[in-house]
């Protein structure tokens, strides 16, 4: 739980008026001069203050926002599948919800307008575009997997088992290639899938079941030829480190954020600490090097054992993946002292499929939210005394609500009406208040909707926690309903809405 408390009041500015300008720019990117066809991202820079990189700016944010807009559509048909199984492989899962935060369109496209002092613009690339980019690169990444197994078998048959096992580590990236470009295609345009899989032109992967098999035979392939036993948590670790070491990570600085709990977004204090530990050990046994790694993973819980995924990648753009591992270990060799599953998971899944139920992909509103420790994808972990203070970036003047679920399933309002003016588009505004960390803990999720016009009245009730009198909502479908009911509505002037979220693992000391 996280105590709130008033230090501020927030900033109010002139709205932009929207005269004399393109629809595209007047609308804030809403009312794009394409079709369907065409996929868009708006952005917007100050001149005042940015000058000659105004422009540039606005472009850069306008590909933000189109790179958003896709990523909202695969994380949100991913992480709405309640189990693995429902998506044929737990690797995918995990593949996919962390290759795509760094995803890269190719062919964009820019309309550009300069209009007293603001440039604006507007990122737009073909849908065929993009599934004939990507259906390329999954061919791609097929002929490299298919050139290593080929490779790798013929060092198995003459008995260099090593040499083969090395092999057949390379291939795992591709697998996560393939499985990024699978999901844009999927979710762009679901009938393009057999064309996709027949682009393959191989008979060892004529659909998905094909894929994911023959990911699984790989490493199991691999385990076997390299005898590398996993038959305990600290084992694993080790092995993850060998099998990345044998896949070309020979030096670096790695950083892992807290791994995730299976298909979700949020952690557990044995998530924290797989992150803490890896990382402590990738840097323990491999020489210090200038380039810096991410390792982010996620880990599924079975019956008797427990999965680690294990995906890394570069830092710096293009953030492309040089690694993919995997572990499993006896369930009942986890640490003790850190719980595998968060005390509050079923509630806090829960809410994470409710609001990716519907998940608002283009409302007009760039919102971005984020915290000390990083944004969404960052599986947050703050431990009991910690302070977090939230900070906001918009593409447009707008008023915020926000809405904090607390560990017990309480949706409490906590802002009705924060105001960012034109004054602070696209600056980052740190919200006058903090929050201390202090229990119930657990996973907790901050939800920020925002409005271009003056927002709805919530649909909210007073109930009292702790003592204290709040403003609370029902469902998570509650605290978004206005805000995805506003964008409805298809005249120009509409008003435009935004939404984003994150969650908040909390743990003891």
């Amino acid at each position: 739980m996280l105590l709130f408390s008033q230090s501020g009041m927030p900033l109010h500015d002139s709205i932009f008026q929207e005269a004399g300008v393109p629809l595209w720019v007047s609308s804030y990117g809403v009312r794009s001069p394409f079709g369907e066809d065409i996929l868009t991202g708006f952005g917007m820079g100050e001149s005042k203050t940015l000058g000659s990189d105004a422009l540039e700016q606005a472009k850069t944010q306008a590909m933000d926002d189109l790179v958003r807009k896709i990523r909202v559509r695969i994380t949100s048909e991913v992480t709405s599948r309640q189990s693995a199984s429902a998506l044929h492989s737990s690797s995918y899962v995990s593949s996919v919800t962390k290759s795509t935060a760094s995803l890269q369109l190719p062919n964009v496209a820019f309309l550009v307008k300069e209009y007293e002092g603001i440039s604006y613009a507007l990122a737009y690339v073909k849908r065929a575009t993009l599934i004939s980019e990507f259906s390329d690169l999954a061919r791609s990444s097929s002929n490299r997997i298919l050139l290593s197994v080929k490779d790798a078998g013929e060092k198995e048959r003459r008995g260099d088992n090593a040499a083969a096992a090395e092999a057949y580590l390379l291939c795992l990236p591709e697998f996560d290639k393939l499985y990024e470009s699978y999901s844009l295609v999927h979710t762009l345009s679901p009938s393009t899938l057999p064309a996709f899989f027949a682009g393959l032109d191989t008979s060892s992967m004529k659909n998905w079941d094909d894929v994911t098999a023959l990911e699984q035979e790989l490493r199991q392939k691999i385990d076997t030829l390299m005898g590398l036993a996993s038959d305990s948590f600290d084992e694993a670790l080790e092995k993850i480190v060998i099998l990345l070491k044998k896949q070309g990570l020979s030096s670096g600085n790695f950083l892992s954020p807290a791994f995730t709990y299976q298909q979700t977004d949020f952690s557990s204090p044995f998530g924290q600490y797989v992150a803490v530990k890896l990382s402590g050990l990738l840097n323990e046994k491999l020489p210090k090097g200038n380039t810096q790694y991410i390792v982010q993973g996620s880990y599924w819980i079975h019956t008797d054992d427990v999965e680690l995924f294990t995906l890394v990648r570069l830092s710096q753009q293009p953030a492309n993946v040089v690694g993919s591992v995997s572990a499993t270990f006896p369930r009942n060799s986890a640490p003790r002292n850190y719980g595998l599953e968060p005390q509050n998971h079923e509630q806090a899944l829960q809410d994470l499929m409710e609001f990716e139920e519907g998940a608002m992909t283009d409302g007009g509103i760039h919102l971005d939210i984020w915290t000390s420790k990083g944004k969404s994808e960052d599986a947050q972990v703050y431990i009991e005394g910690e302070k977090l203070n939230l900070y906001i970036r918009v593409n447009q003047p707008c008023t915020l609500q926000i809405t904090y679920i607390l560990a017990t399933g309480e949706k409490v309002l906590l802002e009705e009406g924060f105001f960012i003016g034109i004054d602070k588009v696209n600056r980052v505004v740190r919200y006058p208040s903090s929050f201390d960390v202090v229990p119930p803990l657990g996973v907790e999720r901050l939800i920020v909707t925002a409005f271009s016009g003056t927002p709805p009245i919530p649909a909210v009730r007073p109930t009292f926690i702790e003592g204290e009198q709040y403003m609370i909502f029902d469902s998570v479908k509650d605290v978004v309903a206005q805000a995805r009911g506003l964008r409805k509505s298809d005249s120009a002037d509409a008003p435009r809405t935004g939404e984003a979220q994150l969650a908040i693992t909390t743990i003891p000391k």
